[in-house]
């Protein structure tokens, strides 16, 4: 066989490994966006059920998308109550995918008033968010809120 002949079927070859490769390393990526969505609906579902299952007041849950978390398949995403942004770059309502069982205790963990939290109550402490729902009659009760609107938002934020 002459060069011309074995560098084109080299060549060949070369490009149908990369091809092959570039197609699973897509197929790859596309596989784990869909279990980044999937974790996202999951605990955006979950977190809004406790919520309108046990506390009263609750009017409005408008979840505000989500964004790559620190782990590799881990994902934050965050909510508005009742109109009232509460997560300026504070982290008070987001949440973490992957750990459904925190669900609970950290939300009653949100809407809770510790001391510390009582004393400040300035823009965008979690004193001033806790007040401010509390004014609007948010409370724990196995009452619920069974009216709530709830506007999911599975979109990655920019």
């Amino acid at each position: 066989m002459n060069k011309k002949k074995i560098v084109l079927l080299i060549s060949s070859v070369a490009i149908i490994i990369l091809g092959i490769g570039g197609k699973m390393y897509m197929d790859k990526q596309e596989e784990i966006r869909e279990e980044r969505n999937q974790a996202v609906r999951e605990i955006q579902e979950q977190a809004s059920k406790y919520i309108i299952e046990n506390y009263v007041g609750i009017k409005k849950i408008e979840w505000t998308g989500w964004s790559v978390g620190p782990g590799p398949l881990s994902v934050d995403t965050s909510m508005i109550i009742n109109d009232y942004s509460v997560d300026e770059g504070n982290g008070f309502f987001s949440y973490s995918a992957g750990h459904p069982e925190w669900v609970e205790k950290y939300t009653d963990g949100i809407f809770e008033f510790y001391p510390r939290d009582e004393n400040d109550t300035s823009k965008g402490t979690k004193g001033e968010m806790i007040k401010t729902l509390r004014e609007q009659g948010v409370r724990k009760s196995k009452e619920g809120s069974p009216n709530a609107e709830i506007i999911y938002n599975w979109e990655e934020s920019e």
